[in-house]
């Protein structure tokens, strides 16, 4: 293969990739319309797809930090979110699992403390430094939960 192939192929390359079709098939007509045979240049078509890969991922690089970050970022559903938004709200307050359950779900509390324990337990893993001993999600034993007041 000869060197201006090489750049032509390479510039193929690089101008279909972002279109909305494939770039391989580009490439094969490429080929085919230069004459280079894909069995003598293994290597310089696996080097011409890792460039691809190179510059795909330079181009998206704050697209996969964002997505990498998402990994290890607290997400918290809809009703962690409500019940931890009701227990900051009243700081020192006790709310039973029947309340926190019946503002949450908007249903009568039946069997609902451990559905609110559950909650509760995932939302100290995310808030508390060491949720087995917590210092702002804290149990009222017989009454219910708060957070505590200036934790």
């Amino acid at each position: 293969m000869e060197t201006i192939d090489a750049i032509l192929l390479g510039i193929v390359q690089g101008i279909t990739e972002f279109l909305p079709v494939s770039s391989s098939g580009h490439l094969q007509i490429a080929k085919e319309l230069l004459g280079v045979r894909i069995e003598e240049n293994l290597t310089f078509d696996v080097l011409l797809h890792a460039g691809t890969v190179l510059s795909t991922v330079v181009i998206l690089r704050g697209e996969i930090a964002g997505l990498v970050r998402g990994l290890f970022t607290p997400r918290f559903n809809e009703e962690k979110a409500y019940i931890l938004k009701l227990l900051l709200s009243h700081p020192g307050q006790v709310f039973s699992s029947a309340q926190i359950y019946e503002q949450v779900w908007n249903d009568p509390a039946l069997g609902s403390e451990n559905t609110v324990a559950v909650h509760i337990r995932h939302l100290r893993e995310k808030i508390e430094i060491n949720p087995a001993e917590p210092r702002y999600l804290k149990v009222v034993w017989g009454l219910g939960y708060k957070i505590e007041k200036g934790g």
